[in-house]
């Protein structure tokens, strides 16, 4: 699986891209959606430390997410409402794929 995320604030440009690499049929690093996530969120969160910005900061987020599912979406919306708690949520784009080159 892989996950990636690109955000834009106030004309700084932030990505942060998840490659989780199969061996054999064993997933490794992130083997679980939630923990890409989780980690790609991570990733931003310390990208953001450099122009002293925070979640709440983020106007726009694009997410591509390779095999999107309900399950996934789920996954997606509970991480990001316990990462921004009071906050409105940035403009998203979510973009479903079969895989990133």
């Amino acid at each position: 699986m892989v996950i990636a995320m690109l955000l834009l604030w106030n004309s700084i440009c932030v990505s942060s891209i998840l490659q989780v690499r199969e061996k054999k049929t064993k997933m490794v690093n992130f083997p679980f959606f939630d923990q890409q996530v989780q980690q790609v969120f991570y990733n931003i969160q310390h990208a953001l430390i450099a122009p002293q910005a925070q979640l709440s900061d983020i106007a726009v987020l694009r997410m591509l997410i390779v095999d999107h599912d309900s399950e996934k979406l789920q996954v997606l919306a509970g991480i990001m409402q316990s990462l921004w708690k009071n906050h409105a949520f940035p403009v998203c784009t979510l973009i479903p794929v079969s895989r990133l080159a």
